[in-house]
């Protein structure tokens, strides 16, 4: 009778253990690659919405991280720019579609704005890192928007991406200022 209790403590531990392994790979996944509810034809869809509303012209654009992972990210430029751009960086689980909600408001006011995707996020390749590689890609992308003419760059990010424009800092980037939400 022993013997059939241990047996079945056992298979009730493996099974335990087993269930827990299970899980853990699942929330992983799920950290790694945050569950995005648009499509990347939404986002463009919006871009081009936004083009036609504010008189502007929208453009996807690419570069690559440190790593070589592709990024990519939407650049809104009005008729009369003014020099100035805002890097505008969503939350976790969004992508650009979400940050492209602030678009208007830069651009009726002559601002650039460049809207990427994180990591992981919209049509950005590779995993969410919370900060670590996104900061580092911040700051790639200022230099690419300085490249573009830009004399002047802002951030304006909401939950993760106002923290990695905070990370960035750190990085180097320089911006002449940053708003987080």
């Amino acid at each position: 009778m022993k013997k059939h209790w241990a047996l079945l403590l056992g298979a009730v531990s493996l099974t335990i253990a087993l269930i827990s392994i299970s899980a853990a790979a699942v929330l992983a996944e799920g950290a790694l690659h945050p569950l995005v509810t648009r499509r990347a034809s939404d986002t463009a869809a919006l871009a081009y919405s936004i083009a036609q509303t504010g008189n502007v012209t929208a453009t996807e654009v690419r570069i690559r991280g440190e790593d070589g992972t592709t990024l990519t990210a939407w650049w809104l430029s009005p008729k009369q720019a003014n020099g100035r751009a805002v890097m505008a960086c969503h939350g976790v689980a969004d992508s650009a579609y979400g940050a492209m909600g602030y678009a208007l408001l830069f651009l009726r006011n002559g601002y650039l704005v460049l809207a990427p995707n994180g990591r992981g996020h919209g049509d950005s390749q590779g995993y969410a890192t919370y900060g670590v590689l996104e900061s580092r890609d911040t700051v790639r992308w200022l230099n690419w928007m300085k490249d573009s003419g830009v004399n002047s760059a802002f951030g304006f990010g909401e939950s993760l991406g106002a923290s990695v424009l905070i990370e960035s800092l750190a990085q180097g980037a320089n911006f002449r200022a940053v708003v987080a939400e």
